[in-house]
């Protein structure tokens, strides 16, 4: 009797390797820089600035214009890695060992589900505690942005286990806790969202050319043995 593959474990597999190059790291850490430098200049007296002097000229329909290049930005840095990394992997990393149609979705439904859980049950306890307690105006804000990195941190710990990405689970504890110290430090408006997003954009960065550098060393040995 033939035995039926495990089609659990090979999409499993396939999602693993989907990370192993560590390109999936790199579009993460540009989409969180990308995404706090937005967040800083908003919040920037030369934001306010350039909206003032669009709406004189030339006219209120350029703010609009501005405003949704400046936001769309986080998406258009995703959009481009996913062209790169497909040109990468079909030109240099995926050639020989065989091309792996990637996901629509990094990371998986149950992460997300469990991200966001963490995300209210910290904004819950943190309003909380802001209530009852004399705690600094701006408290709210940063607990907020904590809030966030702590759902990325436990959505990245879970997808790393799931998959058995063992750099994901360190990775997401690292910034986690690098993240718990800007509940105390009292941060302007626009530095609190640049400093999470940039704990984040720095670590996956550096994952990244850990993880590019090892799988290129592993495809060169691959041809090197055949």
């Amino acid at each position: 009797m033939t035995a039926l593959p495990d089609i659990n474990g090979l999409i499993k597999e396939t999602r693993k390797y989907e990370f192993a190059d560590g390109l999936r790291d790199l579009q993460f850490g540009l989409m969180f820089i990308s995404y706090g430098l937005i967040e800083w200049f908003v919040f920037r007296p030369a934001w306010f600035k350039l909206i003032l002097s669009l709406k004189a000229n030339p006219g209120p329909w350029s703010i609009w214009f501005v405003m949704i290049v400046l936001f769309l930005l986080p998406i258009i840095v995703v959009l481009g890695m996913i062209r790169i990394m497909d040109y990468a992997r079909r030109r240099w990393l995926w050639k020989d060992s065989g091309y792996v149609k990637p996901s629509h979705f990094a990371i998986s439904r149950r992460s997300n589900v469990l991200a966001a859980l963490v995300l209210l049950a910290v904004l819950a306890s943190g309003l909380g505690i802001y209530r009852f307690a004399e705690i600094d105006d701006q408290f709210p804000w940063r607990l907020i942005w904590t809030a966030i990195s702590w759902g990325f941190d436990v959505s990245f710990i879970d997808m790393g286990r799931s998959l058995g990405i063992r750099r994901y689970p360190w990775l997401g504890a690292i910034c986690g806790l690098a993240s718990i110290p800007l509940l105390f430090v009292r941060l302007s408006l626009e530095m609190t969202p640049l400093v999470i997003c940039l704990i984040w954009g720095i670590a996956f960065t550096v994952s990244a050319c850990f993880a590019i550098r090892g799988f290129w060393q592993d495809v060169q040995k691959a041809k090197d043995n055949g």
